[in-house]
C-alpha cells in the first residue's frame, strides 16, 4: 500500500511539471510545534515543520491551499523548519501551480523532488522486508513438512478410530 501510495506521489509530481501557474500570496507562515509523549517511557519527542498557506485565484475564484510540495516534511530540527519558513515569509508573492483538471489541487514546488522519492523508497524497502519475511516463513514452514515425512503421522483421531501414515525411505 505505501508503495502504491508512493508511486501515484511520484507520477503525480512528475506530472505537476506541466500544470499551468498563477500568482499567488503567502497568508501564513509560521512554525508548528508537535509534542508527543511515550506512555511507556514517558520521554517527550518534539517535531517542527513550517506550517505555510497561501491564496491564489484561478478563472476568478480565490482559493487557498497549504501543500509547498507532494510530501510535507517534519523533524526534530527545529532549524531544518526554520530554514523552510524563511523560503516563505508572510506576504510574498510566489508562483502557484495547479492542476488544470481540479484547480484546488496546487503547490509551490512542482516536479520531483528529493523528499517525493522518500515515500516510495520506504513503500519498497517495507515491501522487500515483508516478502522476505513471508519467504522465510514458507522455507521454513515447507523444512518442517519435508522432515515430517520421514516419521509416522496421525492424520485424524476419531474417537477410538484412528487414520495413521508411514512415510517411505
Amino acid at each position: 500500500m505505501i508503495m502504491i501510495l508512493g508511486l501515484w506521489t511520484l507520477l503525480k509530481a512528475k506530472d505537476s511539471e506541466s500544470w499551468p501557474s498563477t500568482q499567488g500570496t503567502i497568508i501564513t507562515s509560521e512554525l508548528s510545534r508537535d509534542d508527543s509523549y511515550d506512555s511507556e517511557t514517558g520521554q517527550k519527542t518534539t517535531m517542527y515543520s513550517a506550517n505555510i498557506v497561501y491564496e491564489y485565484s484561478v478563472d476568478g475564484v480565490r482559493r487557498s491551499c497549504d501543500a509547498v510540495s507532494f510530501v510535507s516534511v517534519s523533524g526534530s530540527d527545529l532549524t531544518d523548519a526554520r530554514k523552510n519558513l524563511s523560503r516563505y515569509p508572510y506576504g510574498m508573492t510566489v508562483a502557484v501551480y495547479y492542476d488544470p483538471d481540479n484547480a484546488d489541487d496546487a503547490i509551490l514546488e512542482p516536479g520531483v523532488q528529493q523528499s517525493t522519492w522518500s515515500v516510495l523508497c520506504f513503500g519498497l524497502v517495507f515491501s522487500g522486508v515483508g516478502s522476505l519475511f513471508i519467504l522465510l516463513l514458507w522455507y521454513t514452514n515447507i523444512g518442517s513438512i519435508l522432515s515430517n515425512l520421514t516419521k509416522k503421522q496421525t492424520l485424524m483421531r476419531i474417537g477410538p478410530l484412528r487414520i495413521t501414515t508411514y512415510s517411505r525411505r
